[in-house]
């Protein structure tokens, strides 16, 4: 079978003497970013294993978390760097932006309430992420426990020129549980924790509207939620409208922003800028989904008994996941219907989504998922961190039908067959799927990464040992 298997130098169009500890890769703009181990960032516009590479972009260390972000309607893609602030008092983040003609990263002004540069007040500490999608961004400090939703807006001076990215806090998450991951698509938030994962609709936590005059009762994002979001005079696009008090007294998700005093000493919900809420409350239709496996406890090197952790998470659409978990299991998370249309409850949750294990002949530790979400994608790539990367087919895995004994059957049948495999010279440290039909393979020795792309348009061919 016909295959292509070699080294990029990328490293030596910067000369830069540090390794490359990750790799990050932006389908639409067919944008590298690789993360170096002195925390510096090499950005690669229009990237291609088949011609040369343009000269990268250098983002400065210490840049302890990035992620890419595009912009709709505009398809104006950016970069992010997080760093530590006041020796790790506060978080500072910086941006470059994709100019298309020629093909280049620049450097753009980041703003946060009006003021640049962009300075969170969130304790940086150890383990800072920054997950970005469509419009939208997540910032998870662990040491604040706390994540914040974002979102980026162009500010545009004269003539369409852009000015600056000013960013909004949509939303803030404050973590009762320990997050080992987070995945992002347009519709959901993902969070990995012991034991399974948490599912946050994004539409409730990013889209307001404005509510005036008299109102009464809870509003929970349901149908009377959706009319008037639908119906509000005016978008709020970083806040949610939620009235202090329900029927049945109990407390909602605390909100900051504007409350109006009204005449017969009731308060009436204005324009709110930011929802806050817990981790575990359930609030603004959020709820927990369990690993569905065997073995839901693990014993550790000190013969101590964990949990399973979900460590890692993939998006296939936007509405499926591919979950890893501490132990090296692979999980399918699919989302039923419009579940942010109703009152979701803990006890409610199989109602909207649905996870259970897949049967993989070996334990995972690198997982690699196509980068087009509009299908399906027919194939994943996995690796057990040795010195070869399997080629599995998805052809076979289906949504899981609803029903007690039809679920376990389901199950049992749900195994990945092995296409093709690549044997490589160096133990695997990280792979990205840069098409259906290429990926990039870093070696544990982090100074040339492999690219390995199929030339057979009927089957996928990988094949080889890495030179």
């Amino acid at each position: 079978m016909p295959f292509q298997a070699s080294k990029l130098d990328l490293l030596k169009t910067s000369s830069s003497p540090h390794s490359v500890s990750s790799l990050l890769f932006e389908h639409s703009s067919n944008s590298l970013a690789l993360s170096l181990s002195d925390s510096s960032h090499l950005l690669f516009p229009s990237f291609s294993p088949s011609s040369p590479s343009l000269p990268p972009t250098v983002v400065p260390s210490a840049s302890t978390a990035v992620s890419f972000l595009r912009l709709l309607p505009t398809s104006r893609v950016l970069f992010f760097a997080a760093a530590p602030l006041d020796a790790g008092a506060a978080l500072a983040l910086r941006a470059w932006i994709l100019h298309l003609n020629p093909p280049r990263f620049a450097s753009v002004r980041l703003t946060y309430k009006k003021s640049a540069p962009a300075t969170l007040p969130l304790a940086h500490g150890f383990g800072v992420r920054l997950i970005g999608t469509v419009n939208y961004f997540v910032v998870h400090a662990p040491a604040a426990s706390q994540i914040w939703v974002m979102a980026a807006r162009i500010e545009e001076g004269e003539g369409n020129e852009l000015m600056s990215i000013d960013l909004v806090k949509c939303a803030v998450v404050d973590c009762d549980l320990p997050i080992y991951s987070i995945g992002m698509s347009t519709g959901v938030m993902v969070l990995g924790e012991i034991g399974g994962v948490r599912v946050f609709p994004m539409r409730t936590l990013v889209k307001g509207g404005e509510l005036k005059g008299k109102r009464k009762g809870y509003m929970a994002a349901g149908k009377s939620g959706d009319r008037l979001f639908g119906l509000g005079k005016r978008a709020v696009p970083n806040g949610v409208i939620i009235p202090v008090s329900r029927p049945d007294g109990g407390a909602s998700a605390r909100v900051e922003g504007i409350m109006e005093e009204k005449t017969d000493g009731n308060q009436a919900p204005g324009k709110l800028r930011c929802a806050r809420l817990r981790q575990i409350s359930g609030d603004l239709c959020s709820f927990f989904i369990k690993i569905k496996c065997n073995n839901t406890i693990s014993e550790s090197n000190s013969g101590a008994l964990t949990s399973v952790k979900a460590i890692s998470i993939h998006v296939l659409s936007q509405k499926q996941f591919l979950i890893l978990d501490s132990v090296g299991d692979l999980h399918l998370l699919t989302l039923h219907g419009t579940f942010t249309a109703s009152e979701v409850r803990a006890d409610s949750s199989s109602k909207y989504a649905q996870m259970y294990c897949l049967d993989v002949k070996m334990k995972v530790q690198v997982l690699a998922v196509p980068p087009d979400i509009s299908a399906r994608p027919e194939f994943i790539w996995i690796s057990d961190g040795a010195y070869s990367v399997y080629m599995m087919s998805m052809a076979n895995i289906g949504s899981p039908e609803k029903g007690g004994e039809k679920d376990d059957k389901k199950e049992k049948s749900t195994l990945l067959s092995a296409a093709q495999v690549i044997f490589t010279s160096e133990k695997v440290q990280h792979i990205i799927a840069l098409s259906a039909k290429a990926i990039l393979v870093l070696g544990q020795d982090g100074k040339l990464p492999h690219v390995c792309k199929v030339n057979s348009p009927d089957m996928p061919a990988f094949l080889a040992e890495s030179s």
